[in-house]
């Protein structure tokens, strides 16, 4: 906003322009949802493809903790191998 400029014409001061820019500023304006039938579709649509991501991230990580396990028990003994070799 431009500052208004002070002269014998203005209806209001400088100072109650600001006061009044302050007021309404700090305002608190409420969130209104407004139902339009295109969001909902959509919104519909990204939470199907959120839930079909995480079900595919959930099946690909079964296993793995007893596949980190048997590597932690064969990651010394490669170890232990190589360092025999040298």
């Amino acid at each position: 906003m431009r500052p208004v400029p002070h002269h014998k014409y203005d209806p209001i001061t400088q100072r109650e322009y600001y006061q009044f820019l302050a007021f309404l500023n700090n305002a608190d304006e409420p969130e209104i949802d407004v139902p339009d039938p295109r969001v909902r579709e959509r919104r519909e649509a990204v939470a199907a493809q959120i839930h079909a991501l995480e079900a595919g991230r959930a099946s690909k990580a079964e296993g793995l903790d007893a596949k980190l396990d048997a590597w932690e028990r064969a990651t010394p003994r490669a170890l232990d191998g190589r360092r025999r070799r040298r």
